[in-house]
């Protein structure tokens, strides 16, 4: 369930830097002024792009042990979290987000408790040294 997030993290943001009208489309976002096209460009980017290339690449390497990485998988989880309680309270002080917001945050929940209940794998067992003649 780690390597799938990470995955889908890194695929999105590889998705955003290579082609963030695209992506702006997806998540229903526009340019309002021409004039500031590539400031709008640049965040999507940056947000949506590196951010995410970043966390999607942490995460993955999580996935490889997360027994090792527990507090690795617990941060990525409240970033998670925290992302969903951002759209919470966009939906407290702004209203009804629609289909697309309420989707958003829902897997912004599910990653963020995927990631914390990875943390909770099992801590990998040392191996005893060989004794040395």
């Amino acid at each position: 369930m780690t390597a799938a997030a990470g995955v889908a993290t890194l695929l999105l943001g590889l998705a955003a830097l290579a082609y963030p009208e695209r992506m702006m489309a997806f998540v229903g976002f526009a340019v309002l002024n021409p004039a500031h096209a590539a400031a709008v460009l640049g965040e999507m980017r940056g947000t949506y792009g590196g951010l995410f290339v970043v966390l999607g690449m942490l995460t993955l390497q999580a996935a490889l042990d997360p027994g090792a990485h527990r507090g690795r998988l617990v941060r990525l989880g409240c970033l998670w979290l925290g992302a969903c309680a951002g759209r919470a309270l966009g939906v407290y002080l702004d209203g009804n987000p629609g289909l697309f917001g309420w989707l958003a945050l829902g897997i912004d929940a599910v990653l963020a408790i995927l990631l914390v209940l990875a943390a909770r794998a099992p801590a990998p067992t040392p191996v005893p040294a060989a004794p040395v003649a």
